[in-house]
């Protein structure tokens, strides 16, 4: 409880700083690099934190951890082999984003993962994009603020450049809309819309075109997903409003400059050197292909952090034309690629893939939103040490950790067996030689005998059984079973030892012969991903019983033979590992076969059938539900031999529809 007080404490307190050092940073080069130099302190301090929190909390290493290890690795390696050391650790002049800074993004980003109440420091963001807009209005109306002055054209709020402010008006956007999206209620939903039209406005003060562009972008995604969700009024007014805002805010001050926005912002010119080489080329485009043409002699390790200014051989690159030096790419990927190397640049591209991947199908908007967003202006503007933060900050919290486990346990196995009306001679023919511990919903009463010990229920619910089970396991490993299966003779010593050769394995599905459909034969050992998570049946899953009880992950007991939804429940229990960032793998070795009998649900693909299909879904992923069924149909063609699809993705959507109202 004191180590999250004191990491809260510590990131608000970061972020203040962040706050109140962008403003002062903004006034002189002195104050900038004062700046600087304390986010070495912080970077000090986050470490220390963040060493302290993983040796004291009981979260777990996860795989970005090792990515962000491995990236740091190669940062090292690109300051040793950098043409100017000394840049490469502190930065350039007037940027001053080094090893150090880079580091200190880090260190941010590790500290959040670790926060619980993340909403809290999403609104400060927010607060601070809002204090941003105010003074860009104050700005716009002529108002001149000390030390800051006015501008009738392009606001630059505290952040000291137009590009720089549009890219916290993006962050700030971002998170009011996802905010927006994801409240129920009607007032919070009214304040995150008021606040995504005064960002809006602030986007086209800026007149930032890298901005304007991810605005555009973004509208176009809640579209879509307003479509998907069936949010469609929510998004439609939200956009409508935005749009007719700033045409109202365009048309009342329209200039030369603003008509001409467009072409400023692509600082199109046409070049005619002596050799008519270039022509209508924007001065982003001739770095671009300045840095491009350099990338292979600087593959490797590039030329070192924040060495750009050293490109050409110890010189910046210069346009004669626009009589212009560079010292940034004005593209972050290609500033990452040229000056950290193709290394240090794919890391980086597979940490923000997986991160926002995994917040849109965890249907998490409120990060995905400003990630994406930030993710898009970046291939047009560069990263600054008073914003960059903030969206590494915003990284760090899109991470789930999950508790750790006592990894110096014996491995044993409790089989847990959920069954009604028990036979002792079933028993004898699952040849189940293990712990076996067996909920038996009856009326008729057994008690324990053997490896067996029975647990007499009066409830009915295989989810309930499964629970039940699941609570009385005392074993590091458990395996879910069903009275239909017969195990192999050495059932114990394959799964331990699956779990023992791969440590980190939370979950180990294994192969089964069975008669159903959809149980598909691995073929290697790997990791299950999304898109391969709902086609394993029950009998085949084994786990960590820690690694599950720990992270309060359980059967949803509205689903499974004899509940109110009758199949599915398995697959919702995997879905649910999978979100809790818990370690699934398939593994090829065969544990048994499923005796073909009469199914206690199953009675074909009718209507039942299709209709709770569709409420697994939504269960799922109440938004994204209707694509889940359109894919489910178009994967799984041999499933409407004795219906239509038009027919069967309707029924579908009649159970989302029900399921979600009630």
């Amino acid at each position: 409880m004191r180590m999250n007080k004191l990491n809260n404490i510590s990131l608000l307190f970061e972020l203040i700083i962040i706050f109140i050092g962008s403003i002062f940073s903004m006034t002189s080069e002195a104050h900038l690099k004062i700046f600087s130099l304390s986010l070495i302190i912080l970077m000090i301090y986050n470490l220390l934190l963040i060493i302290i929190n993983f040796k004291k909390s009981n979260k777990r290493i996860i795989g970005i951890d090792k990515l962000l290890m491995f990236y740091c690795l190669f940062l090292i390696l690109s300051c040793i082999f950098a043409y100017n050391f000394k840049v490469s650790i502190f930065g350039t002049y007037g940027r001053y984003e080094g090893f150090i800074s880079l580091i200190f993004y880090i260190s941010i980003m590790l500290l959040s993962s670790f926060i619980e109440k993340k909403s809290v420091f999403q609104y400060e963001i927010i607060v601070f994009g809002l204090f941003n807009f105010i003074v860009c209005v104050l700005q716009i109306s002529n108002f001149v603020i000390p030390l800051i002055g006015n501008s009738l054209d392009q606001t630059s709020g505290l952040c000291a450049h137009s590009n720089f402010m549009g890219t916290l008006f993006v962050l700030s956007i971002g998170l009011s809309l996802g905010n927006m999206i994801k409240e129920e209620s009607l007032i919070k939903r009214l304040i995150f819309l008021i606040l995504s039209v005064f960002f809006s406005l602030g986007i086209f003060m800026t007149q930032a075109m890298s901005a304007i562009v991810t605005l555009i972008i973004l509208l176009l995604i809640i579209f879509i997903y307003g479509i998907i969700s069936r949010k469609k009024l929510l998004t439609f007014i939200c956009i409508l409003l935005i749009v007719i805002t700033n045409v109202v805010f365009i048309n009342s001050r329209v200039t030369s400059e603003y008509e001409d926005l467009f072409t400023n912002y692509n600082d199109a010119t046409t070049l005619n050197n002596s050799n008519n080489e270039y022509t209508a080329l924007s001065g982003r485009l001739y770095i671009w292909k300045e840095i491009i043409k350099r990338v292979p002699d600087n593959l490797l390790l590039g030329i070192g952090i924040d060495n750009l200014f050293f490109l050409d051989n110890g010189k910046p690159i210069y346009n004669k034309i626009h009589r212009k030096s560079y010292d940034k790419a004005h593209n972050e990927y290609l500033q990452i690629l040229i000056t950290e190397g193709i290394f240090a640049f794919i890391i980086y591209l597979i940490i923000v893939i997986k991160i926002s991947f995994k917040n849109l199908i965890d249907d998490n908007m409120t990060l995905f939103l400003p990630i994406i967003g930030y993710l898009i202006q970046a291939f047009f503007n560069i990263s600054i040490i008073y914003i960059a933060p903030f969206f590494w900050v915003l990284l760090g919290m899109s991470l789930v950790r999950p508790k750790k486990r006592d990894e110096d346990k014996d491995l044993k196995l409790n089989v847990l067996l959920s069954v009604m009306n028990l036979k002792k001679k079933d028993l004898a023919k699952m040849n189940i030689k293990s712990k076996c511990i067996v909920v038996n919903q009856s009326k008729e009463r057994i008690d324990s005998f053997d490896n067996f010990k029975i647990i007499n229920s009066s409830e009915i619910g295989l989810s309930k059984s499964r629970n039940k089970a699941l609570l009385e396991s005392t074993e590091e490993i458990s395996l879910l079973c069903d009275d239909d299966v017969t195990y192999v003779d050495d059932l114990e010593s394959i799964i331990i030892d699956e779990y023992n050769k791969h440590k980190d394995a939370d979950i180990i599905i294994f192969n089964i012969d069975s008669p159903f459909r959809g149980n598909k034969k691995v073929k290697k050992f790997k990791k299950v991903r999304f898109f391969n998570l709902l086609r394993y049946e029950s009998s085949r899953i084994s786990f960590r019983t820690p690694s599950i009880i720990n992270n309060n992950i359980k059967f949803n007991e509205e689903f499974g033979s004899n509940s109110k939804y009758n199949f599915g429940e398995d697959t919702l229990f995997i879905v649910n590992a999978y979100k809790k960032n818990l370690n699934i793998y398939v593994s090829p070795i065969n544990i048994g076969k499923v005796e073909h009998k009469k199914s206690q649900w199953f009675k074909g693909y009718n209507e039942e059938y299709f209709y709770n299909q569709g409420v697994i879904f939504s269960e799922i992923s109440k938004n994204y539900s209707y694509i889940l069924s359109l894919q489910h149909l178009i994967r799984h063609k041999e499933i409407l031999k004795d219906i239509s699809f038009k027919d069967a993705y309707k029924i579908m959507c009649k159970g989302i529809n029900d399921y979600n109202n009630i």
